[in-house]
């Protein structure tokens, strides 16, 4: 079963790179890295309220990499 934190970590990764891909791949990219380790660091600085996981990371760019897979198939 699929943890909740990884899904909207997924959903998070897929919503930013779906938004800033029409603008451009490479943004789009560098926007869901961008956010993927800010959101990390967010996490590993406020220990008392957060958990940094290395996995929240990978499960954003998945996201991302399952909108890009998506786009090359449909376009």
């Amino acid at each position: 079963m699929i943890q909740k934190d990884k899904l909207l970590h997924f959903l998070a990764g897929a919503v930013i790179t779906a938004a800033a891909m029409p603008i451009s791949l490479w943004l789009a990219l560098a926007a869901v890295i961008l956010a993927a380790a800010l959101k990390e660091l967010f996490d590993w600085m406020h220990p008392s309220n957060h958990t940094a996981d290395i996995l929240d990371f990978f499960a954003t760019l998945l996201g991302a990499a399952f909108i890009w897979g998506m786009y090359g198939l449909l376009h």
